[in-house]
């Protein structure tokens, strides 16, 4: 009898002891498997990823995808597999498979296994395309709000600058970190603001509360900014930022906010920085442009010499050289005739100030009535 009980302890412990070192190997698998894991870390540690990289810097578009394709069987985590779809989806988009790129980008911020960052950065993505393709603005809005939670978040206003604020607010929600959101609508409400108060439709107290929201907004960038730069995944954002920045510091100066300081040092932060790229450059040239008209009236800079040379010789290259006319801003503004995103009159302002802009506009569709 005795024999028989110690011989069922030996095999209870050893049952006990099996299971015991299964549930740790399992731990130490799923501590491997959700391991967060950077863009250098997977570059270093997938080859078919960073071919993939390299064919996407190098623009071959079609083999990027399928290069990372074959690398999501190497990889097995979600953070992992959320980088490669994210690269994936970009690709598409560059090889003009907008529909398939908004899926997969609407897939990526729907999976809760996928790290906050990635997804909020897949639908901060999507958003931006509404505005770099605006001959297709209303097919990209419609595949945009076609599911949920998408068609609830944006409600019953379908425009596309709802659209766009209201996804923009989804992506910060998704990961409160996501500094592109942060200036795009800083940007956003102090310009919104700033309509109000110029028409003297908005109380001292509403004035100051809006302005306080917008500072959140603002304060403490510089060093997610100097982090930003280091990270080479996430340059493409880095124009937009300190543009988005800038305009912001200067519509809320407009209003009397002075926290920041004079926003031309933004501007001029903004301008050098954007000069590596014509995209990036033609987008800070107009909106730079576009903010000088918007905060002076056309009597004030008909009347002030040095205001008005500085809007037209900052507007000028983007329509007078080759080099920018084919960039995204440059076929927004002229697709803009339509007013499909929403800034029209933000044009209509400049032309009536630079005959030349104006000319150039007209040469590419636009109405002498338009004006």
């Amino acid at each position: 009898m005795i024999k028989t009980i110690i011989t069922l302890i030996i095999v209870l412990l050893l049952v006990f002891l099996v299971y015991f070192f299964y549930l740790l190997s399992n731990k130490k698998n799923t501590l491997n498997t959700n391991k967060n894991t950077t863009f250098d870390e997977l570059i270093q540690n997938n080859n078919l990823f960073k071919d993939g990289n390299d064919a996407l810097k190098s623009h071959n578009y079609k083999d990027a995808v399928d290069l990372f394709n074959k690398s999501r069987d190497i990889s097995k985590n979600p953070d992992e597999l959320a980088q490669i779809d994210y690269k994936i989806a970009l690709s598409q988009e560059f090889l003009l498979n907008k529909t398939d790129s908004i899926t997969l980008f609407k897939k990526i911020a729907n999976n809760l296994s996928y790290p906050a960052k990635t997804r909020s950065y897949s639908v901060l993505h999507m958003t931006r395309m509404l505005s770099d393709y605006p001959d297709e603005t209303k097919d990209i809005k419609g595949i945009l709000i076609s599911t949920e939670p998408y068609n609830s978040i944006i409600g019953l206003d379908k425009s596309s600058p709802n659209v766009r604020e209201k996804l923009y607010a989804y992506s910060l929600q998704i990961w409160p970190e996501l500094l592109p959101a942060k200036t795009f609508l800083a940007d956003l409400y102090s310009l919104n603001l700033f309509l109000r108060y110029n028409k003297k439709e908005i109380s001292s107290e509403d004035l100051k509360n809006e302005q306080l929201k917008i500072e959140k907004l603002l304060d403490n960038l510089d060093t997610p900014i100097t982090d930003f730069e280091k990270l080479e995944d996430e340059k493409l954002f880095l124009g937009n930022i300190y543009t988005e920045r800038a305009l912001a510091i200067g519509y809320i100066y407009a209003t009397g906010d002075k926290k920041y300081g004079d926003p031309k040092p933004y501007f001029q932060k903004a301008l050098d920085y954007s000069t590596l790229s014509k995209e990036g450059e033609a987008r800070t040239r107009y909106l730079y442009a576009a903010y000088l008209s918007t905060t002076n009236s056309k009597e004030t800079i008909l009347g002030n010499a040095s205001l008005k040379n500085e809007i037209l010789e900052t507007l000028k290259p983007i329509y007078s050289n080759e080099s920018y006319t084919g960039t995204i801003r440059v076929r927004s503004i002229i697709a803009e005739k339509n007013n499909l995103v929403g800034y029209k009159n933000s044009i209509i302002r400049l032309a009536n100030i630079d005959d030349n802009f104006k000319k150039f506009l007209i040469s590419n569709g636009w109405r002498t009535s338009d004006f």
